[in-house]
Formats: C-alpha cells, structure tokens, sequence
C-alpha cells in the first residue's frame, strides 16, 4: 500500500495522490503530535497545535522526498516534523497566544466563508445559516474527525449515530469538498495553508468550504438529523 502511494505521487505529483499520502501517515502523525505533547509540554498550546505543526512538517517532507536518498520516508520525515514542532515550541515564550489567535481566525475564515455563500434571503437568514454552519463546523471537528472522541462516544448511542451520519452525509459530497473539510477540521490547516497544497487561491478554498458546509446543512435538512443535543 505504502509504495502504491508513493508510486503515484513520484509519477504524478497532484493534490490527490499528495492527500493519499498524508492520509495514509495520518495515524504516525497523531502519535508523535502525543508523544511530543508529553515530552515537551508547553502550558499555551494544545495537543491540537502540535499536530498542526507536525502536519506541516509531513507535507514539507512528501514534497522534499526522493528515492535517491536511500532512506524510509519516516525516518527521513521524522527529522522535518520534529524539526517543525521544535521550532514552533521554542518561539513558545512570543506566542503564547499564538492557539487562541489561530481559533479566532479559524473561526473568521469559516464565518466569512459561510456568509459569501448566503447572498441571498433576509439578514435575519443569514444570520441563521452562520449560526447552523459554525455549529456544524464544530460538529465535524469535534464528532466526526476526532478519533479520540468518537471513541469516548461509545455509550452515548445519541453521539455515536450523528457522528456516523455525518461522516455519510460528508461522503456524498464532491471529492474537492471533502479534501477542504478533511484538511481544515481533521488536520486543522487555514484556508491558506490549503490553498498552498491545492494550487489555488485561499479565496477559492473559502468558497469550496462555504458551498460544502451549505450542502452538508441540506443534506441534514432533508434527512431530518437534529443537531441539538
């Protein structure tokens, strides 16, 4: 499986075979995020960030990688993720609020994305569609691309089909779609970093993540799944 996927990258090196690739890593990825997490623990920033941090490092290291070098990619990847983390870790005393900032502009991009896209109907509906999609933004963070906690669901029957409902809903949509979602809620990217890996403008991810979150919210809508809980 693991050379299939280089095999494509090395032969055509596009947005998809580079995804199958961090998605195939994506496991080793969340265990270093953890494992440098506890070794080198600062107060200011989550576990979240870390595997922002490492994410980045795995895609700086797909692009740099070569069969010349002799190496496994893991060992070779393995000094560029360290590398990123302990960067970011050591400028931790001038960003201490670097976590709460990147929310906060997370939270702007994902507002703005969902308002381009309701040009239409009353403020008042507007203003509903932002609310419905920030609180389904949350629900694909938190339910459906968090392993860990869709593993503490396991006695909340409730929890454990909405999340599984959504992951299907999410499935239907276009394959461009669910890469923005996937990048920006499961590996926690900005627009801008997924612009980079897409090759196009962070206006058109804003607009591809506004339009996926607008047909996850009807798909909802015609299946009758309620969001409260």
């Amino acid at each position: 499986m693991e050379v299939k996927l280089w095999d494509g990258w090395f032969s055509s090196p596009t947005p998809k075979t580079q995804n199958a690739l961090i998605a195939f890593y994506d496991e080793w990825i969340v265990a270093l995020s953890k494992r440098f997490y506890a070794k080198y623990f600062v107060s200011s920033y989550e576990v979240d960030d870390y595997k922002h941090w490492a994410t980045i490092g795995l895609i700086e290291a797909i692009n740099r990688y070569t069969k010349v070098k002799g190496i496994h990619f893991k060992v070779y990847a393995f000094k560029r993720v360290r590398g990123e983390i302990m960067n970011q870790i050591n400028q931790a005393t001038e960003r201490t609020s670097q976590s709460k900032a990147r929310k906060m502009l997370k939270n702007e991009e994902r507002v703005t994305s969902i308002v381009d896209v309701s040009s239409s109907g009353t403020t008042f509906d507007k203003l509903c569609n932002v609310t419905i999609g920030i609180m389904l933004g949350n629900l694909l963070e938190e339910e459906v691309y968090d392993a860990e906690e869709q593993s503490s669901l396991i006695n909340d029957v409730y929890k454990g089909q909405l999340a599984s409902r959504l992951t299907n809903l999410v499935n239907l949509l276009p394959e461009q779609q669910q890469v923005v979602l996937n990048y920006h809620y499961h590996y926690g990217l900005r627009f801008s970093d997924i612009a980079d890996i897409l090759g196009v403008t962070k206006g058109r991810v804003s607009q591809i993540h506004g339009i996926a979150i607008s047909m996850t919210r009807k798909y909802i809508s015609q299946n009758n799944i309620e969001l409260f809980y």
